[in-house]
Parts: C-alpha cells; structure tokens; sequence
C-alpha cells in the first residue's frame, strides 16, 4: 500500500476544521477565561516548483498530471548541452544559496559535491516514508551510509557490466587471469579485431581498484599498483587492447563492438544495450550481445553503479522544502516510479520491481545475460569520488591515470606516484 502525506490543502483544511472544532469547544462556559492566543503567523502558499533536470520530453506528461493531481504547477527547466556548464550551474548555485530552484536532478558527481559541502537537504525522514529500505538496491544504503544521510531519492540505477558477444567467446571469463587469456585467443590485430577493449576513464580505474582491494581514497598501496599494473599490460605488455584506446569514447566501442570488431568490452553503460542492437548492419542481436559481472580481481568482483535522484536544495524556506519533498513522495509511489522507468527505458532502484513483466519489456536489459539481480548484487556507487567535496578533482585524477596507462605516458609505478601526489595536494 502506498504511503502519502497529506498535500498542502489538506493540511489547511485539516487545519482550518481542527481550528473550528476548538472555537465550538471554547463556547462553554468555564472557570477562568484563557490568554488570548498568539496571531499565526501567514503560511506562505506555494501554487508552483521549480525543477532543474535533464534535457527530455519524458518528463512533460508527468508534470501534467502532478499538477491535474496536485494543484500545484511544474516549470521545469532542462540543463546546459555542455557538463561543465552543468557543473559550473550546480556549483554556483551552491556556493551562493540560490533559491530559486526547489528539486534538482542529480547525478552521481553533483550530488556527491552537494551533500559533502552541506547544500543539499538531508531527506532521511522523507526516504523513510517512501518504502522498506531493504528494498532498495544495497548500494544505495551502503552510499547513504558513507555520506551519513539520504542525499537524493534515487528514481533509476544503472550498472556498467562486463559484455562480450557469444559468437566470439561463448563463456564469459571468470577472473582477470582468464580475461587475458580468452581476449588474446581472439585478438586479431590484422583484421582489425580486439579481445578487449576498456574505455580509457576514471570508471576503469576505480573498478580495478575496487577489485584489487585498493585504497582507493589514497591510490598509496600495493594492491592499487596491483590493478595498474594490469590495465598497462591489456595494452602494452599483452597486446589485447589496440593503442587507439586513449582516444575511444563510448560511441566508439558501441560501434566497433556492434561490427564484431571487439570479443569483450566494459565500462559501457546498461543503457547502450539498445544502442548496441540499434547499429545498422551490426552483428549484435538479444541472443548474443551478453552483459554479465565482471571478472574477480585479487579480492572481489564489484560492480560499479551509476545512478541519478531528486535532490533538494538546503536553502529553501520551510513551505519550499515541504513542497519539494510533496514532489518526491508523488514521483516515488509505486504506479508513477513504474510508469516513470518504462517511459525513460531505465531500471528502478529497487529489487521487488525488477522482475515487473512490463519493466521488463519496455527494458529488456533487466533479463539479459545473469539477470537484473544479478548484475547488481554488491555493486557499489562510485566512491569515493562522489562522497567528497574534492569530487571534480578526484574523479579527474582517476581518469588521468587510465590515460597515461593506456598511452604508455607513464609506467603503473610513475601513475600511481603521480596520483598519490595529487590526492595530497587536493586535499582529499
């Protein structure tokens, strides 16, 4: 059953009948007349919200229908096409207490940035209300608990699997040993085709981290030079990574693996899935375009997650807040959170909806390869540089790392001496 607050007129009118109730009350006659009450203060009547999301028509019919619901109007306005004009907005508006905006829409990045410099409301008691916790995707409690409250309420989540495609590999490798060894069986540098192909980002870095057991606040231990000695051998040392890779995007490795140029690849979002079958004349299709886990490094084989939530800002007035928080309540019930992941083509946060035939078909990467489940299971949010204030420049540090490796700029000893120094001088 699902939980609702009371809207603002409601309140008014629950108000205004208990205010009733008392006056009738006060009308029979007693021993010694009351102190007359203190005048109430005006409540500021809030009959609009103000949203700052990403740039899609999605969203329009949903707005429509809070404010047919609700009364209470949606002006939404799309970001900047340009993320550091994004991020420039977020930080500015921070910085300064803007409150002009009531629910921002944010991603793993900005919102790190805001709940760790203290701009973002802490919305623990809201996300109590909403739903059993244990429902949510673990990795959304285990961040919640680093960041010490409820920063966002997250309304999709999405994981960056292993892929590989069952024409070439029919098994998907079990550990980082094995990866090598099936992508150099199918690596075939006069044809243009690669075992392996990695996006050269800070993603790269941090799961290898991740799955070698690493510090991954200080990049200062042996096990971090473990995961950057592998990511420089793909490429320099076992040949199953082209050089190329430096200059790659994700477009790029949809393509090429798309045209059966690439066995395996990774750090390609869940929802390339339908871009990875939608290339003209490619050799993907449902049955053999296969996401998985990754394969186990030294101590684990954790996922990274990726995800985007409703926040609301922390210098809003009382009325503002509450009529953000109305917000999320209304767009986290059950039929809306449903409605909304089949319209945008993205997995909810969480578990009892996965298996949801609808979903499903309207997200046919929530069945493929292991399942939904599956690929989710222990898999954390980015940290740590979306749970720091330094988020820009950690995640930086993170991407230049893979960068140099890939390109042969630094050897894994000079990289990790090179990130270490950084982290230090920013402080983190």
């Amino acid at each position: 059953m699902n939980r609702t607050n009371p809207s603002r007129r409601e309140f008014l009118r629950l108000a205004s009948a208990t205010a009733t109730g008392a006056l009738l009350v006060s009308c029979v006659p007693s021993a010694a007349p009351e102190a007359p009450a203190a005048e109430a203060l005006p409540v500021e009547e809030i009959t609009e919200i103000n949203i700052f999301g990403w740039g899609t028509p999605v969203v329009e019919p949903f707005h429509e229908r809070y404010t047919e619901e609700t009364g209470v109007r949606v002006n939404y306005e799309p970001f900047p096409a340009r993320w550091d004009e994004v991020l420039n907005k977020f930080t500015l508006w921070g910085e300064t207490g803007y409150d002009g905006v009531d629910v921002l829409w944010a991603d793993d990045l900005i919102a790190g940035q805001w709940t760790t410099n203290g701009w973002a409301l802490d919305l623990s008691d809201t996300a109590s209300l909403l739903r059993d916790e244990e429902d949510l995707v673990g990795g959304i409690r285990r961040l919640n608990e680093a960041v010490g409250m409820v920063g966002r309420i997250f309304f999709w989540l999405g994981v960056m699997p292993f892929w590989h495609n069952k024409d070439m590999v029919a098994e998907p490798p079990k550990t980082w040993d094995e990866l090598v060894t099936v992508a150099m069986e199918h690596t075939k540098p006069e044809e243009n085709i690669w075992g392996w192909r990695p996006l050269p980002q800070w993603n790269t870095t941090l799961l290898m981290c991740n799955q070698a057991g690493a510090n991954t606040e200080t990049m200062d231990d042996e096990a971090t030079l473990t995961a950057l000695q592998v990511m420089y051998d793909w490429v320099h040392e076992y040949k199953i990574t082209p050089p190329s890779i430096v200059s790659e995007s994700e477009g790029d490795v949809v393509s090429l693996a798309a045209n059966g140029e690439t066995a395996m690849w990774g750090i390609v979002s869940d929802f390339s899935y339908r871009a990875l079958l939608d290339v003209e004349g490619g050799v993907l299709n449902e049955e053999n375009l296969v996401p998985t886990r990754w394969p186990k490094g030294p101590v684990n084989d954790t996922g990274l997650l990726h995800g985007w939530g409703w926040m609301v800002p922390n210098a809003l007035s009382p009325e503002r807040r509450e009529a953000a928080t109305d917000y999320l309540m209304w767009q986290a019930r059950d039929d809306i959170l449903k409605e909304f992941s089949i319209a945008i083509e993205l997995a909810p946060p969480r578990k009892s909806m996965f298996d949801d035939p609808d979903i499903v078909k309207a997200i046919p990467m929530l069945a493929a390869g292991p399942g939904w489940a599956e690929q989710v299971r222990d898999s954390n949010l980015r940290t740590p540089p979306i749970i720091s204030p330094h988020m820009t420049e950690l995640h930086q540090i993170y991407d230049n790392v893979c960068q140099f490796l890939f390109s042969g700029e630094m050897s894994p000893e000079e990289a990790q001496a090179w990130a270490v120094n950084e982290i230090k001088l920013v402080g983190a």
